[in-house]
Order: structure tokens, then sequence, then C-alpha cells
């Protein structure tokens, strides 16, 4: 019995001891991952890339993993089972915080990298700036969008609110923000800097070279002379200049000392004109630089290069032709242009403008009428292209039907649309324009300017209108200066290319931010008998008469309000008035959204008139400074107090404009009067005719285009 007890007792002493040396092996093990693991930390801190964590602990990553595993309940018996817990503990925080710590440093590393991409397309972007007296190569917009593109679009990224606990996340926020403006309004701030450019160098143009061939050089073909472009593509009627701006930019050349008379080629089409052109060089710079044809210019070439004069072909052209032209035709692509060619060229057609009066015109189409393919005679060579156009590819249209809304009032009859498609429900209306192209020009940066618009047809119905929104890019009231400018110059020069000589800015963060440079800066040079006026000047001009406390406040976009345009112009008639100004930020947006008649709406109403009646409570007068506003005009007028007089826009501009048509004939002379508005907008038309229904209560047509 007793032999039987030792045999038991030194069982167990074995096994007891084989679980402490088991349990001292798994310290061991404990010790040495976590010694792995602060290697792993050490390395960590040096390493400048992102990682993870089977890639610092390598080798030992499958074993540490499967250590911090143990179930080591099964030393719950062992000695040294408490120093076991500990290192397990030990071992599992430091895991964590191994996963923590390169879960930082990776996105310490992504920020900083990002950073350095955004710094990088930030910095490119200003250093296109780096002189303010150079033009910027347009091209270079395009290549700083290529470079960039990685960091392009990445600012559009929601992984960027990933890396909030990146040390460097402000600089990333920084720096984002600094791309997504350049992103946005990197090409407007080219072609501002470029037109601020390019003005003084037309400035310093003009004091060099003075008048070409007796008579000052208009802007565009100043631009043309002092701009170091590669080419410039320049199309114009007979008679318009462009001998003349070719001569002054030799002239040019030549005064600035860029160029010796022996570095300029120039080249002509017929003997005739180089023979006129070497004439009016001499003349106008006092050098022989010969003009020469490019059939010349080659046998010049070739003789020097081959010592020998070369020999002219004998071959027969007409038979040449025939042949080619046989061989072409073998072609499907070729019988297709040959077909194109032969319907839009079988009549002699001429424009309108080749004749010197409208009877002489209907008498040649009297004998030329302008007939379709499908035997439809039109009433214009410009409709009958586009109804070969339809013909060709297949669209069926209906010519004059009359449109689908009954369009008659008491002056007007039924409105016949050039062009029905039935099978696309669209209308296409060839807009024809008189001899100098002179319909009033009207622009606003939304739809606010149609209130404009319909107040004007109303008060001068006879007169023809190009309402031009630019929809695209609205709303301008919380714009730079400067975009402002830019945009709506860029509008303004449009207009005047579809042949206004008069525009309206119906929108008051234009007039106020653009239209004195417009009028005093680019008007002088882009055509000094065009004019541009805003509805800013007309709505205060009033004001004198209506307010009796002569305290007047105004409600009006940030952007009209920040530029003082109102105080400064009613200053300048009425010193005597006090001003307060309130901006209405979001009540554009209620107005383009339909939501004028909501019942949310009247909450911002109220919101906004309480707080500029807060400003000075002798207020009698509020205008309000947004062509937008007057479709909010019940509500402003439910919360305005009893005794405030309310003052919209819409009749006082029209007003203006009838006497500023008395004052200067010589304008109302230009303006055709034909009754027509033709619309264009900047964004989709869908959207465009869904929300002028909105402004006008009627159905318009409209054309998508570009600025």
């Amino acid at each position: 019995m007793i032999n039987f007890i030792k045999v038991l007792l030194n069982r167990r002493k074995a096994k007891i001891a084989a679980r402490n040396e088991l349990c001292d092996n798994t310290i061991a093990q404990y010790d040495m991952a976590l010694s792995k693991i602060n290697s792993a930390f050490v390395v960590l801190e040096a390493l400048n890339e992102q990682t993870k964590e089977e890639q610092l602990l390598a080798s030992y990553y499958d074993t540490i993993k499967s250590i911090s595993s143990n179930n080591i309940q099964k030393f719950k018996k062992a000695s040294r089972f408490i120093e076991l817990c500990q290192r397990h503990n030990d071992l599992l925080t430091s895991i964590n915080t191994l996963e923590a710590q390169i879960q930082l440093h990776n996105s310490n590393i992504l920020c900083d990298n990002t950073i350095a991409r955004f710094k990088s397309a930030n910095e490119a972007a200003d250093r296109l700036f780096c002189d303010a007296h150079v033009l910027i190569d347009t091209d270079e917009y395009t290549k700083w969008k290529e470079t960039y593109s990685k960091a392009l679009q990445e600012t559009r990224s929601d992984e960027i609110k990933k890396l909030k606990k990146a040390e460097h996340f402000s600089g990333l926020i920084n720096e984002h923000t600094k791309l997504t403006e350049n992103k946005k309004h990197l090409e407007q701030r080219i072609l501002f800097h470029n037109r601020k450019v390019t003005n003084e160098m037309i400035k310093n143009a003009y004091a060099l070279i003075g008048n070409v061939e007796g008579r000052k050089l208009d802007r565009q073909q100043m631009e043309c002379i002092v701009k170091d472009s590669h080419n410039h593509l320049v199309i114009a009627g007979a008679g318009t200049g462009k001998t003349t701006t070719v001569i002054g930019k030799i002239k040019f050349l030549l005064k600035s000392k860029q160029c010796a008379p022996e570095d300029i080629l120039v080249l002509s089409f017929t003997n005739a004109s180089a023979y006129e052109m070497n004439e009016r060089i001499r003349k106008e710079t006092g050098y022989n630089i010969a003009a020469s044809t490019f059939h010349k210019l080659g046998l010049n070439i070739i003789s020097a290069v081959d010592a020998a004069f070369p020999k002219i072909t004998q071959l027969r052209l007409k038979k040449f032709i025939k042949e080619q032209i046989l061989t072409e035709m073998k072609s499907e692509s070729y019988l297709k242009l040959l077909n194109a060619y032969m319907v839009y060229n079988r009549i002699s057609a001429k424009s309108e403008f080749d004749f010197k009066t409208k009877e002489e015109y209907e008498e040649y189409l009297k004998f030329n009428p302008p007939i379709t393919l499908c035997g439809n005679e039109v009433k214009s060579y410009g409709e009958m292209d586009i109804a070969n156009f339809l013909t060709q590819n297949g669209i069926q249209y209906i010519y004059e039907q009359p449109y689908k809304i009954d369009t008659r009032t008491e002056i007007y009859g039924q409105y016949h649309p050039d062009f029905y498609l039935p099978d696309y429900d669209i209308y296409i209306e060839y807009f024809g324009i008189n001899r100098n192209g002179d319909p009033i020009g009207v622009f606003d940066s939304g739809y606010g300017g149609l209130t404009i618009l319909s107040k004007i047809r109303e008060a001068l119905p006879q007169y023809d209108y190009i309402y031009l929104g630019d929809n695209a890019r609205t709303p301008y009231g919380t714009r730079s200066f400067e975009i402002v400018y830019e945009f709506t110059l860029q509008a303004v020069t449009k207009l005047f290319e579809m042949g206004c000589h008069l525009v309206i800015l119906a929108c008051n963060t234009a007039s106020a931010k653009a239209l004195r440079s417009i009028q005093i800066n680019d008007l002088p040079e882009m055509d000094p008998a065009r004019r541009v006026l805003g509805v800013i000047r007309p709505t205060v001009e009033c004001i004198g008469s209506i307010t009796q406390s002569r305290h007047v406040g105004v409600l009006a976009t940030a952007g009209t309000i920040k530029s003082e345009s109102y105080p400064l112009e009613i200053h300048k008639l009425f010193p005597d008035i006090q001003v307060a100004g309130e901006a209405c930020p979001l009540w554009v947006s209620l107005v383009e959204n339909n939501e004028a008649e909501g019942d949310g709406t009247d909450y911002f109403v109220r919101k906004y008139i309480n707080e500029l009646l807060a400003k000075d409570t002798q207020i009698d007068t509020v205008i309000l400074g947004c062509t937008h506003y007057p479709l909010l005009l019940p509500k402003i007028k439910k919360h305005m107090p009893d005794g405030i007089a309310t003052v919209t826009q819409g009749e006082l501009v029209a007003d203006s404009l009838k006497d500023y048509f008395h004052r200067h004939p010589e304008m109302d002379a230009k303006c055709t009067k034909g009754g027509n508005c033709t619309y264009y907008t900047t964004e989709a038309e869908e959207k465009f005719i869904e929300s002028a229904s909105t402004f006008l209560n009627e159905a318009v047509t409209v054309q998508r285009i570009e600025l």
C-alpha cells in the first residue's frame, strides 16, 4: 500500500513539474513575442512608407497570433500562472497597440503623401501667375489638369475624411481647400489674368505703333497683334481689316525690335494681293519686306535646294480630276460626301446681305427659290439647308406648323415655328437678324432676369430681344468680383457676337460687380458704339420721390450687398438718404426650386425683413435688389409692416429703357423691331424651359450654348 502511494505521489509530482515546465516555456514564448513586438515599434517609427502588421513581424507573425490565442486556463495550477496571465495580457495589449500604431502610421503616411500631391498641384498653379506681365498659354490649364489628374480626382474622394486622426490633417484640409478652388476657378483666373495683361499690352502697343494705315485698330485687331500665339485664325469679310491687321503685326514686330525685316515671312494667295501687300507694308513701315505667294515660295525653295528651276507639270487637270473622282466614287464614304456636296451646292444661294435692299433679295428668290429635297419651298436658303439636313438624316418635319399653345394676343397672331419634328415633339426656329444684326440683349446669371425681360417686352413689344441666362454657373451672388466680372464679360461678348448693340445686365450682382469695369475698360476697346446698361441706376433714380423719411432699405444677394452699389448710387443722386442693406442668401434658391409659395418660405422672408428693419427703424422704403425677388412679392408684402413701400425693378427698368431710347434715337434706330424674342441658356434646355415658365407664365423654346 505504501509503495502504491509513493508511485501515485511521484506521478503527481511529475505531472506538476511538466505543467510548470510547459507554463515556463509559454512565458518564455510570450517574452519572445513581446520582444519582437517592441522591436516592431522601433522599426515602425523609422519607416517612411505604409505597412501591415504581418510585414513588420515577418516570420513571427503567425507564431505570435497563435500564442496570443492560447487557452491559458489549463495552466491554472502552475506555480507561475499569475505571471503567465500578466504576460498574456501584456501581449494582447501590445498587439492592439501595434495595430493602432500601424493604422495611425499609415494614416500619417497617406496624409503626408496626399498633402505633397495637393501642394505640388497648387504650387504649379501659382507658378503660372509668377509674372504679372506675361500671358499664360491656355494650353497650360489643360496640361495642369492632365499632370495632376490624380490629385484632382482625390479632391472628390471620401477617403480624406478617414484621415481625421492623422498628425497633419489640418494641413491636408488647407491644401485640399486651395486645390478645390483651383480646380473650380483656375481656368477663369487664367482668363482674367490674360485679359488684364492683354489690356496692358494693347495700351503699350497703341503707344508704340500708333495708327495703322491712317486709323486706330480695334481691340480684336490689337489682340492679334500683341499676343505671341502660334497662330491666329481670322474669319472676316472683305474690307474688314484683315490685311491692315497683318501690316499692324509687322509694324509692331519691327517697332518692338522682336524681329528684323529679314526675319519676317509674308505670304499671300495671289500675285495681285502679294504685290498690294508689298506696297502697303513699305508705305506703313518704310521697309521693303517682300510678300510672296505660296507657289512662288515653293519654287524658290526647290530652286535653291536643287540649283535648278523645277519642271512644271503638263498634267491635264480636268481629265485628272475626272479620273480621281471616278476612282473615289468606289468608296461608300466618299459617295456620301459627294452627295452632301451636290445637295448643298445645287442652287446658287446668296446671302440676304449680298443685296442692297430687301426688295432686291425677294426678287432674286422669285427666280431662284429655295426648294428642299422634299419639294417644299421655304423662305430662305438657311431654312433650306436645315430641311435638307433633316431629310438626309431620316428625320420627319412639318414646315411652319402652328405652335401647340395658342399664342395669339390683341397685337400678335399665332406663332408658327419654322420646323416641327413630330417624332420628338421638338420645334426649330431659324433666327434671322438684319444687316447690322441688332436685337436687344438681356443677360442674367439665372432666371430672375426674365422678370425684367417680361416688363421690358410689355412696355416695348415692337423690339427684337435675345435673352441669355448663364444658368449653369448660377448663382453669381456668392462669387468674387473677379469671377463675376469675367463671367459677365463672356456673356456680353457672346451677345455682341450675336449682333446686339445694346445689352441690359438684368442681374443686380453683375450690375454691381462688373458693369462699371466693362463700361470703362472693355467697351472702348471692343466697340465704342455699343452700350451695356444695368438695373441698379434705373432703380435708384426714383427713390428720392418715394421715401418720405429719407431712410431706405435694400434686400439683395450677398454679392450685391457687399459691393455697396446701392448706397453708392443712391448717395450720388440723393446724398441725404440713409441706406441699410440685408443679404438674403436663401431667397434665390427658394424661387428657383419652386418654393416661392411654400409654407416654409414665410419663415425666411419674415427673418430677413425683420433683420433689415432692426438695422434702421425709420426705413419707409425697401428696394428688392434682386430680379428673383418679385416672385416672392406676395409673401414680402404679407410680412412687410404697413406704411413701408416695396420697390421692384421690372417696370422701373422698362421705363428707363423707354426714356433711354427717347434720349438716344441713334441707338433706337439700330435696334430691330420685329417683335421676336430668342432664348439661350448655358444649362440643359429642359431645365430652362421648366423653370422659365415660373417666371414668364408662358411656354418658350430655348437653345443651349457655351460661354
